[in-house]
């Protein structure tokens, strides 16, 4: 009986030690799927926008004195939202994108000071609160992707999970989200 007790300690450390090692590898795989459920959020939250920017788009070709330029950046956005890749997350798109939508609402703006008819139209001005609130809704999934992300990258990157990655899951760093042209405009940088 004595010569199996330690047998039986060796058999339940190692069990142990193997539902631990599950434990990690299942929390990698769980953050994953958050990264990739938040980064279809995104797309989501994007393409519903791109829905609003169709009805815009007629209405602006309605009011004939518009620059054509303003029907060029509608349809252009539209068209990039919706080659967005959903199966992997693409901040780089993703960020051009954004920049292209903050320069048409600027474009929209400028546009509307030169037709008040425009400006006063009920539709324009319906759509343009839509726009603006796709655009919150944007950016709260974007934080939530971000977070997400963190949560990932400090899972395959802290140890011990660290050798659970490299040896059983593999899984790289994911970039989170950051809008370059909006950081240009902050004198404070972190020393990271």
């Amino acid at each position: 009986m004595e010569a199996y007790l330690p047998v039986a300690i060796v058999t339940i450390i190692v069990a142990i030690m193997l539902a631990y090692i599950v434990k990690l590898y299942n929390l990698i795989v769980n953050n994953k799927n958050s990264v990739t459920r938040a980064w279809s959020t995104v797309i989501a939250q994007e393409r519903q926008k791109s829905k609003i920017l169709e009805p815009l788009e007629n209405l602006t070709r309605e009011f004939v004195g518009v620059e054509s330029d303003i029907l060029i950046q509608i349809t252009s956005l539209r068209s990039s939202i919706s080659q967005i890749d959903q199966s992997r997350p693409d901040t780089k798109s993703l960020e051009m994108i954004e920049n292209m939508g903050t320069k048409l609402l600027k474009g929209l703006s400028v546009s509307v000071e030169a037709y008040p008819e425009l400006k006063s139209s009920a539709a324009y001005l319906k759509l343009m609160n839509e726009i603006a609130e796709q655009q919150e809704e944007v950016g709260a999934a974007i934080r939530i992707f971000n977070r997400n992300v963190e949560i990932m990258n400090n899972s395959i990157e802290e140890f011990p999970n660290s050798l659970i990655n490299s040896v059983l899951n593999k899984q790289p760093r994911i970039d989170s989200f950051s809008d370059s042209k909006s950081e240009a405009n902050f004198e404070f940088k972190p020393n990271l």
